[in-house]
């Protein structure tokens, strides 16, 4: 079982492999983050709008990442529902696209 500063730190492992490489520098915005009984949900956002605070820094496309505490997997939601819509589908179906 993971605990929630391992699972923070899949997900920045992530982002430096899979995100970061390929589009600039990506931090979790730790007061977004969302604990139910099956893990995390994190979100990210740029680095740069997370120092400046100046809307067209802000990242797009950045869909939220789905950690879960007993199998450790990471899931990454998408941004085409909102967060809690996502967490609904993982709660029920197991997984975030059940199409």
């Amino acid at each position: 079982m993971l605990t929630k500063e391992q699972a923070q730190q899949r997900v920045e492992k992530y982002l430096l492999d899979e995100v970061c490489e390929n589009e600039g520098d990506f931090k979790i915005v730790e007061s977004a983050t969302v604990e139910r009984d099956f893990g995390w949900v994190f979100v990210y956002d740029s680095a740069e709008y997370l120092e400046t605070g100046d809307e067209m820094d802000r990242a797009v496309g950045n869909a939220p990442v789905l950690v879960d505490r007993r199998s450790g997997e990471l899931h990454v939601t998408g941004t085409g529902r909102t967060v809690e819509e996502y967490i609904g589908l993982y709660e029920k179906y197991g997984t975030c696209h059940p199409d």
